[in-house]
């Protein structure tokens, strides 16, 4: 069933007349990358003076101009198909915002390409506003206490890409500064920020290289604590440090005591783990090592997943 006639399908992004750069970016995702540049292409159509090469001297169709003609009318109908998809979402984007709504149907006459023109055109008289706005968002970020250094540097390059979009100006200073002082309102990283703004001949990729090996860094330390702290650990099992008992590999190397256990009759004992004790009378269930029962043994149990290492069962041999 395709995705897109299903009543649970994702919805297209509303379109915000103030803030285009963003909903552009969320359509073309919305859409698919690939569809998005089908639908910058031209209608394909035949060339005549291509498909007279294809022809024979007669002027009589052969096949590879046959085969010429299958493609062009093969893609151009991939492409109104991928048209009539995008001019569907681009529909819904602007019925769902009551501000766009009327563009839908001033618009709805036009063809897909025109249609989408015109929405453009329509709003780009508020994009010096939405410049304003997300370049405001821009000098407003901070490195928050759960960023590592890159993940906020990562932040700060989609943004840059949002002002980018909209005819802004993202020059190499601006961007090594918003990076530091976004750094310095974090205490983890405030000094680094501050050493790294006194360096000289400073750029975004040089700030971002220190930043990965601190972030590297960071990692290693945090690993080598928590490998300092497990060494105080002391297992029960095989009696070395750094793991507990359920830990221990020892336990995957000599498997898993499985249950051993049988019918048997009358009253008492049922089924149990290795070495436990047996039933009084003739209890249900044999163990691996002969339990302790009232007047008689219990019956031979079937075994599952035996211990091959530990020593033979007094019961079933």
């Amino acid at each position: 069933m395709d995705s897109h006639s299903s009543s649970s399908r994702r919805k297209a992004p509303p379109l915000d007349p103030e803030d285009f750069a963003s909903w552009e970016l969320l359509f073309k995702n919305y859409c698919g990358y690939a569809e998005w540049e089908l639908f910058y292409e031209d209608l394909p159509e035949i060339d005549m003076d291509k498909l007279e090469q294809l022809q024979d001297t007669a002027g009589e169709d052969t096949e590879e101009s046959r085969r010429y003609v299958r493609r062009i009318k093969s893609d151009r109908k991939k492409y109104l198909k991928n048209s009539d998809k995008i001019r569907q979402n681009l529909v819904e984007s602007l019925y769902d915002n009551p501000q766009t709504k009327l563009m839908a149907m001033e618009f709805q006459d036009l063809d897909t390409a025109d249609f989408y023109q015109s929405v453009v055109n329509r709003v780009k008289d508020t994009s010096v506003q939405s410049l304003n706005y997300h370049t405001g968002i821009l000098n407003a970020m901070k490195c928050v206490a759960s960023d590592s250094r890159m993940d906020f540097a990562n932040k700060l390059i989609t943004q840059f890409l949002v002002v980018m979009n909209l005819g802004g100006t993202v020059d190499e200073a601006w961007r090594c500064e918003r990076l530091l002082n976004g750094l310095k309102a974090n205490p983890k990283y405030q000094l680094e920020a501050n050493l790294m703004e006194l360096l000289p001949n400073q750029t975004w990729d040089t700030i971002t290289n220190n930043l990965r090996q601190y972030d590297r860094s960071d990692t290693n330390n945090k690993k080598e604590h928590a490998n300092a702290a497990s060494a105080g650990v002391y297992c029960y099992k095989c009696g070395q440090t750094g793991h507990i008992k359920p830990n221990c590999p020892s336990r995957d190397q000599q498997g898993n005591k499985g249950f051993v256990g049988g019918r048997g009759g009358g009253k008492g004992g049922g089924k149990g783990f290795s070495g436990g004790r047996g039933g009084k009378g003739k209890g249900r269930g044999g163990y691996q090592n002969a339990g302790r029962g009232g007047g008689q043994k219990g019956g031979k149990g079937k075994s599952y997943n035996y211990n091959m290492n530990s020593r033979a069962c007094n019961l079933c041999n």
